[in-house]
């Protein structure tokens, strides 16, 4: 079975990776993680999650309920049989797929595939392997572009560059502004570095 894929390194990984395994360890150090808490400390998705996602019924149908789990068990929750995390934040299964057309599948194609999304190159039998590899990423470079970017299909897609370091402060911030309401800004600031 064909699993979802993820566009960067950056998905949770709960226990230490083994040798060149892609993923984020610890977990806390993912995008998805942030995302997570971020939604456990929204009052009105509290709200929703408490009223089995009234008033969000979107958003809760896609996250489910983050506030009575902790993460690893919301991330690997079951959705439309595979993992939550997967389903809200990696790519769709794609059935397209490198294959040699016959003249009866370009015929039923008619010329009206997507460009956006493939090429259509003609390759002729008596060429050399080394031949096709050159000529192909010729044509693939120039369809590109120099620096194409890959579009995320994801149900939830993420930016792609984003500060770890950042969003822990600013939730870490977030949680003491809470905590302490009638506290000042610069107050927030001074307790927030004195915890460093």
């Amino acid at each position: 079975m064909a699993l979802r894929h993820f566009m960067g390194d950056n998905h949770p990984l709960f226990r230490t990776p083994k040798t060149g395994a892609r993923g984020v360890y610890p977990y806390t150090d993912s995008i998805y993680y942030w995302w997570y808490e971020a939604l456990r400390r929204s009052s009105r998705y509290q709200r929703a999650c408490r009223n089995h996602g009234k008033g969000m019924a979107n958003l809760y149908a896609d996250f489910g309920d983050v506030v009575s789990n902790d993460f690893r068990s919301w991330w690997n929750q079951r959705v439309d049989g595979e993992q939550r995390g997967r389903y809200l934040f990696a790519e769709p299964i794609s059935a397209e797929h490198v294959a040699e057309l016959s003249p009866s599948d370009i015929a039923a194609w008619g010329g009206s595939w997507d460009r956006e999304d493939q090429l259509v190159i003609a390759v002729p039998r008596h060429f050399t392997l080394r031949h096709v590899k050159r000529y192909v990423g010729e044509i693939v470079r120039e369809a590109n572009g120099s620096r194409r970017k890959r579009k995320s299909r994801a149900l939830y897609p993420i930016a792609r560059k984003f500060n770890v370091h950042a969003m822990r402060t600013a939730f870490a911030y977030w949680d003491l502004a809470q905590a302490e309401p009638r506290l000042k800004r610069w107050q927030l600031c001074n307790q927030l570095d004195k915890a460093r």
